[in-house]
């Protein structure tokens, strides 16, 4: 797998932030093109802190869950909890206000 990052996100919020924010936005693209997780009129991905360190073994579960609450706290990424079952706390991923453009078409 080969992995990109945004450079200036890097510096923000840091180099682990930065993959990890890269690979959720490729999950909310997936969203789009197979017309899931949309909710509020936005595509989610929807991603456990232990399916993301699966894709990303290179990182700790404790790097990951702390990078996530970075990307959120600064407005890169916005999260939600949209599951049916009220058990499943599995949280959804979005683009936050520091929206970076981006072309989904190919």
């Amino acid at each position: 797998m080969t992995l990109y990052f945004n450079t200036d996100i890097a510096k923000d919020v840091g180099l682990t932030a930065a993959v990890i924010y890269e690979y959720i936005i490729e999950g909310v693209s997936h969203s789009m093109t197979r017309r899931e997780y949309s909710h509020q009129g936005v595509y989610w991905t929807r991603q456990s802190v232990a399916e993301i360190a699966l894709f990303l073994p290179f990182f700790s579960e404790k790097q990951i869950r702390s990078s996530l609450n970075k990307l959120v706290s600064t407005g890169y990424l916005k999260s939600g909890c949209f599951n049916k079952d009220l058990t499943d706390r599995t949280k959804w991923y979005t683009n936050g206000e520091k929206v970076r453009s981006y072309d989904f078409s190919c």
